[in-house]
């Protein structure tokens, strides 16, 4: 189970997860839940001790569907420094 499902299995909102798993926001909670941004190695160890059945494969599995949905933006998203264009070029 990845954390966007323990959420709505739990029937919490998302400043409920950011307080349980000491996130910044409840919109930092959101992107951890959706997959929109991957934690930190100490806010994943919280994650995973403060919601019981979440496991980290599944939230994995969920980031990288949310970058394959997304990865047209992401590379629209990285900018190219100058100097490396004209290296490659």
């Amino acid at each position: 189970m990845d954390l966007e499902e323990w959420r709505n299995a739990n029937g919490l909102l998302y400043r409920d997860v950011a307080s349980r798993i000491g996130a910044s926001s409840p919109s930092k909670a959101r992107q951890y839940a959706l997959g929109e941004a991957w934690p930190r190695p100490e806010q994943l160890d919280r994650i995973l001790s403060a919601c019981s059945g979440v496991e980290l494969f599944s939230m994995h599995r969920r980031r990288l569907a949310w970058v394959r949905e997304n990865r047209r933006e992401i590379k629209r998203s990285v900018r190219t420094e100058p100097a490396e264009v004209e290296r490659s070029a």
